[in-house]
């Protein structure tokens, strides 16, 4: 699977695909491919579905055990995580801001950028949540973004898809 971006494949995947997902899918349109008309909308709620929620994946800071200057690693990650700092990354990719107040350095909240307020809007919701962070919700976490990709960027069925991977999880799990 070939997942890069750049001005020829962004237009054409779009049309292929007509949708996309991701916050940080939007700046790329907005680099590569800016006469792309496009809205963000909130995924429908299936039928006992929570409303304006979702799971979200986070990139996390980590001091790993046997650190040779854990003091300078924390240091840098008090650093890395001051909103002005954060804020570039956010403006870049539209990432999700940590701090529950509206910064004035992230500049999509100046903007009143409508992509970033239903971002916002669905990660502050309360129905929203994270997945365990466990090595088994990983795998599955891996897994089912293998197949979302190959789905969105490949037009793969995803049925045979998800029938595998149950198979092969479930074998797993059988020989434990």
């Amino acid at each position: 699977m070939d997942f890069t971006f750049d001005r020829k494949n962004v237009k054409e995947r779009l049309k292929k695909n007509n949708f996309t997902i991701g916050n940080w899918f939007a700046n790329l349109l907005s680099i590569y491919a800016p006469d792309v008309d496009y809205r963000a909308v909130p995924i429908p709620v299936p039928p006992g579905g929570r409303e304006d929620a979702t799971v979200f994946g986070t990139n996390v800071w980590m001091v790993p055990k046997g650190a040779k200057n854990p003091e300078a690693a924390v240091k840098f990650i008090l650093y890395g995580s001051q909103p002005e700092i954060l804020a570039d990354n956010i403006n870049i990719w539209r990432s999700i801001s940590i701090f529950k107040e509206e910064s004035d350095a992230i500049k999509w909240f100046d903007e009143g950028d409508e992509i970033y307020k239903t971002v916002m809007d669905i990660a502050r919701s309360p129905h929203s949540g994270h997945p365990a962070l466990t090595s088994v919700s990983a795998e599955l976490k891996n897994e089912l973004d293998l197949i979302r990709d190959n789905v969105i960027y490949n037009g793969t069925d995803p049925g045979p898809l998800l029938e595998e991977l149950e198979k092969r999880l479930q074998k797993d799990l059988d020989s434990q």
